[in-house]
């Protein structure tokens, strides 16, 4: 630091004290003296050192810095946020106490008195006080990548499932026994009874945690201990959890399944992979809009959608008390959908599992669709 005040070093050197977990200090600080170089001279001797790595970065806080309310951080690094602020919050305490002493005020009356105060939001839901805006956010975005990562992992599975038995021509032999429609649900409905297994079990642990983790632990350490607070989570999150799975995965599986058969290898199928798990991406790209603005058009419509209503709902559950009507709504628009989805899905499917060679074009593929 080059401390042209001459009384801004200290004071920033007690604030920035945080230490390294064997106790040593994160920051090593030098106070660079001008003495009869110019300010100037100093600064390109340290953008030397930086250059050589000898220093991470220095600080110049001019004379005027009390009027000009500015200083600047040269670093080879300034994209790290978080040490960025850290080094911002320790330079402001100490430029607003230096400036508190000069217009004669006591500083620590001053602190005293200017203190903030702890501003906590509360969601209140069904007339009862819920968790805060923090646990709140946390909740909805674990929900959301869960729901995302599954239903897109058990539907390539599906996929994948396809390719393998039509590369190998496994599916010839099972054709002679199977109808197509009768083998392709029975490749979903098997896959679907693993995540609902999977879905089951994580429920009855978030259930257990979040109703009861808070006296489990009491008993464990102790009562008087300082236990942080695990949200409260009604139970009827988790059955809108697997029912949203559910339609989801019963959505997108088709879609994965079509894919698999009309395609003749791995390499292949990956250039249908964007445009089947695009309606997935664009909810997680807009959930911290979502998120903050649950009951907006915006989200009330994304949440009907049945291509993004699996994860924009379960996430508007979680935020807000979306009207029942919407959900329901929503259960419908989703069932309906799958329906259809499921004949067209099937109709594709029984011509593209025992096709072999070209890849079909989009315009072969909607033909196959009319084939009775």
């Amino acid at each position: 630091m080059i401390d042209q005040t001459g009384v801004i070093y200290e004071e920033f050197s007690d604030n920035l004290d945080d230490k390294l977990g064997d106790g040593r200090k994160r920051y090593i600080l030098e106070n660079i003296k001008v003495g009869q170089d110019s300010p100037e001279a100093v600064e390109k001797d340290l953008i030397i050192r930086l250059q050589r790595k000898e220093i991470d970065g220095y600080i110049n806080i001019e004379k005027d810095i009390f009027e000009k309310n500015s200083i600047n951080y040269y670093a080879r690094n300034v994209t790290n946020f978080m040490e960025n602020n850290r080094i911002r919050n320790a330079l402001n305490r100490a430029v607003v106490k230096m400036r508190i002493l000069n217009e004669g005020f006591e500083h620590s009356l001053v602190m005293k008195l200017t203190r903030g105060i702890k501003f906590e939001p509360v969601r209140i839901s069904e007339g009862e006080k819920k968790e805060g805006g923090i646990e709140t956010f946390f909740v909805a975005y674990v929900f959301m990548f869960i729901l995302y990562m599954t239903i897109v992992l058990y539907g390539q599975s599906v996929m994948h499932s396809i390719i393998e038995e039509k590369t190998s021509r496994v599916v010839e032999v099972l054709m002679s026994s199977l109808k197509p429609f009768d083998l392709m649900a029975g490749k979903i409905v098997g896959i679907s009874l693993v995540g609902l297994t999977q879905y089951l079990v994580w429920s009855i642990i978030g259930i257990t945690v979040f109703s009861f983790g808070q006296s489990i632990l009491s008993g464990f350490v102790g009562a008087s201990a300082d236990i942080p607070n695990i949200p409260s989570i009604p139970p009827m999150i988790f059955v809108y959890f697997i029912v949203y799975f559910l339609l989801g995965y019963f959505l997108f599986s088709g879609l994965f399944a079509v894919a698999g058969s009309i395609v003749n290898n791995e390499s292949e199928a990956r250039s249908y992979m964007f445009f089947i798990i695009m309606p997935l991406i664009i909810p997680v790209l807009m959930m911290p809009y979502i998120i903050g603005n649950p009951d907006s058009l915006t989200a009330v419509v994304l949440s009907l959608f049945p291509f993004t209503s699996p994860i924009i709902m379960i996430s508007r559950i979680c935020v807000s008390s979306p009207p029942v009507i919407e959900i329901l709504g929503s259960f419908l628009i989703l069932i309906l959908t799958i329906i259809a989805d499921i004949w067209i899905v099937s109709k594709i499917y029984r011509v593209g599992i025992l096709m072999y060679g070209k890849k079909p074009s989009i315009g072969e593929v909607l033909k196959w669709i009319r084939y009775s």
